[in-house]
């Protein structure tokens, strides 16, 4: 594209001041020839012959005129470089602690372990040495003749809870009855249990057939509702297995209120026999029947009495 001549431009400035065709010039080029570019601008025609002024409804110019743009935005500049970066800011203040977290509830205390089974007995140990044999002392009065002893074929042996090992359920714990504290197995409702004890061996025991047991009890709480014993008597040889296996229920029926209670069963020698057994073991406990739903049994003593 050329360029008009310096003194042509001084002229055609003058010329467009002189005549106040400044507002004319720049509104008819904002209305029919502005460039659709990037850079805009306004098209001015200038006269090749007498250098008159046109405004062109299009962008172009017809022949015979020189094309000028005006107000025309210059291209974008290229892009700066990425300063560089600047020092790190300081460390910011450390917040203050936060507030403790309240302590969580207790876990649920687990269930109790099983009872261990009962260690073999240990052995006897050896007989002490035989103490010096004392002066004899004078002949004392003979005594009035006594009693008729009891026949050497029915000994008895009572029980108390010292002589019973805890069970599953069961335990021996002290309770006050009538006023005073003693020592009783506690049997609770509603649990299949059984405690165990240890029996002396009697040489008349041999030829036992069945065993007579007498529980002495008592209600916790003033309750007659029948409950139901388990008990049983087993033999065994040395060397064998030391737990009661079998055993048989006996529904009790309570003779009051309150107050203490005898409850007297049968039982007979499930493992072995009397014959052969080197050792014997009472099982006591309580069944979970229907009829065994009533409060606590308070168990004072066991007498064994053999049958023959």
């Amino acid at each position: 594209m050329k360029h008009a001549p310096s003194k042509w431009l001084r002229a055609l400035g003058a010329t467009i001041i002189s005549t106040g065709l400044v507002f004319g010039v720049a509104t008819a080029a904002q209305s029919y020839a502005k460039i659709d570019t990037v850079w805009g601008g306004y098209v001015v025609c200038i006269s090749k012959a007498d250098s008159s002024v046109k405004i062109p409804l299009k962008g172009e110019c017809p022949s015979g005129y020189t094309t000028k743009i005006f107000g025309a935005r210059g291209q974008t500049g290229r892009t700066g470089g990425v300063g560089a970066t600047g020092p790190a800011g300081p460390a910011g203040v450390q917040g203050i602690q936060g507030i403790q977290g309240e302590t969580g509830p207790q876990g649920e205390q687990g269930l109790q372990g099983l009872q261990g089974e009962q260690g073999i007995p240990g052995l006897q140990g050896p007989q002490g040495e035989q103490g010096i044999q004392g002066a004899t002392g004078e002949a004392g009065l003979m005594g009035p003749m006594g009693a008729a002893g009891q026949d050497a074929t029915a000994e008895s042996v009572v029980l108390t809870p010292d002589d019973f090992a805890n069970g599953w359920i069961g335990t021996v714990e002290t309770k006050n009855i009538a006023g005073y504290n003693h020592k009783v197995m506690v049997l609770p409702g509603g649990n299949n249990f059984t405690m165990i004890a240890p029996l002396v061996m009697h040489s008349s025991w041999r030829n036992a057939v069945s065993f007579n047991l007498e529980v002495i009890y008592v209600t916790s709480s003033a309750d007659n509702s029948t409950w139901t014993l388990e008990h049983g008597i087993v033999g065994y040889s040395v060397g064998e297995n030391m737990l009661p296996d079998t055993s048989t229920e006996f529904t009790v029926t309570p003779s009051g209120a309150s107050g203490i209670q005898k409850a007297v069963t049968t039982t007979y020698v499930f493992k072995g026999s009397a014959s052969t057994s080197d050792f014997f073991e009472l099982s006591i406990g309580r069944w979970g029947t229907a009829e065994n739903l009533n409060g606590d049994i308070w168990v004072l003593a066991v007498k064994v009495s053999p049958n023959f």
